[in-house]
């Protein structure tokens, strides 16, 4: 149940994944000009929009990072954290627990600022989603909840879900802390997933072609819909469905391949709670101990995933794969796939999102969020690196991030008229579209 309001939550705030997709590609005005397009840093516009889109979806408030000239506090603020998360991550000696070492040391001073910033402006953020909602009637049970119509109700954000649902039962403290995770943690990973999704394409013009012959005629469906609805306004912006999304299994694989070279992040950590336990070949977890679990080596393991491990395919998600290879592991099972390759489907040898308990709990939207923002920018926009590969480089902290930016040539894309929306329309108001079906 929990799973559908979510989805549902990410169809209701389609619009403005969409026009914050949109602006990630305007960005002529802070870019060199160049030829008949223009230079400029997808990386850094893909931190802009992703924020913009969890601060309406989690907060329903519009950050305008995007647009923004100038960085306004609260997005200084999101990105001084962000930092200092990457900082922390990779610095051998955490001399920011030292009481005196944390309070000298001027990278100290300005994450304790921001940190406050954040605090005061979340709880304000609570305070009114709690008023809001003993307004209209307070707590809500889940059956009704999940009954709600996301893409017509005034705050769709999960910030009045939670408020919603727990009611008294969560501190103030306790869904501050809750929406700072989401804040930070749910905007950096997707925008390097992104990041990476577009370098690899940009790559691959064949694997390209494809993607582009998948989304162009779903979107040109939605447009031709967005300008009937505007009384013939072809600049309205489209609205893209949850079947949408399942109508592009190469574009979903696209981004499931990009989290199994780029994992986001890199390393994930459990801590033992049981007693002393051995694990296979020997080792011994002592209670209480911190278990890194390294996704990065996970998803490159040549025993799992076979001789092209290194090689960007997403189309190896299509079909099984490894049944019977390797010892104890009972392969990829395609048909298990559901929105996206999982823990499940994989055996646990894919944990794009982690597993269990402690699982990503914004791994559907974080997908259907990553494929609307692709197909809008690849039905716009053409890309081409402006700088050579090996030129891009790869950082690894709290997430993988370029050395210095994915700088791109891009330039309007006039897509082309495929006379297949018609057919897409006719499908998506009959018996809609499983997981796995595809367009083009």
């Amino acid at each position: 149940a929990i799973e559908e309001i979510r989805a549902r939550q990410v169809v209701g705030g389609a619009g403005e994944q969409t026009q914050s997709a949109r602006g990630a590609s305007g960005g002529e005005d802070q870019a060199q000009q160049h030829g008949g397009g223009f230079v400029i840093d997808m990386e850094q516009q893909f931190n802009h929009v992703t924020l913009d889109i969890v601060g309406r979806a989690v907060f329903n408030q519009t950050f305008g990072s995007v647009q923004a000239v100038e960085e306004t506090e609260i997005v200084r603020a999101v990105y001084d954290v962000l930092k200092e998360a990457d900082h922390r991550a990779t610095f051998f000696l955490p001399y920011w627990d030292d009481p005196l070492l944390g309070r000298v040391v001027p990278r100290q001073a300005r994450f304790r600022r921001a940190l406050r910033v954040l605090n005061e402006r979340l709880s304000e953020l609570v305070g009114s989603a709690r008023a809001a909602s003993a307004a209209e009637g307070g707590q809500d049970d889940l059956e009704r909840l999940q009954q709600r119509d996301y893409a017509n109700v005034r705050d769709p954000s999960m910030l009045r879900f939670l408020v919603d649902m727990r009611g008294e039962d969560a501190t103030d403290n306790q869904l501050r802390d809750d929406l700072m995770t989401l804040l930070i943690a749910g905007h950096e990973t997707t925008s390097a997933v992104l990041t990476w999704a577009l370098f690899e394409l940009s790559q691959d013009p064949e694997l390209l072609a494809d993607v582009l012959a998948e989304v162009d005629p779903i979107m040109e469906t939605r447009e031709r819909e967005a300008a009937e609805a505007a009384g013939g306004d072809s600049s309205a912006v489209p609205i893209l469905t949850m079947d949408d999304v399942k109508d592009m299994p190469l574009l979903r694989c696209t981004v499931a391949e990009t989290l199994r070279l780029y994992p986001q992040p890199p390393v994930l950590i459990r801590r033992s709670i049981e007693d002393d336990m051995s694990v296979p070949r020997g080792f011994n977890i002592v209670k209480n101990s911190d278990v890194f679990i390294s996704t990065y080596n996970l998803h490159r393991s040549r025993a799992t995933y076979g001789p092209d491990v290194e090689e960007f395919k997403p189309r190896r998600w299509m079909s099984d794969f490894g049944q019977g290879e390797v010892e104890g592991w009972d392969g990829y099972r395609a048909s298990a796939m559901g929105l996206y390759p999982n823990e499940s489907s994989s055996d646990f040898a894919f944990l794009p999102f982690g597993a269990g308990n402690r699982k990503c709990v914004g791994d559907v939207f974080a997908v259907c969020e990553a494929v609307t923002i692709l197909a809008v920018l690849l039905r716009r926009m053409r890309f081409e690196l402006a700088i050579a590969p090996e030129e891009v480089g790869m950082v690894t902290a709290a997430t993988i991030h370029t050395e210095s930016g994915l700088i791109m040539s891009a330039e309007r894309r006039e897509p082309p008229l495929t006379g297949a929306s018609a057919a897409h329309a006719r499908k998506a108001h009959g018996a809609g579209a499983g997981a796995g079906a595809g367009a083009g």
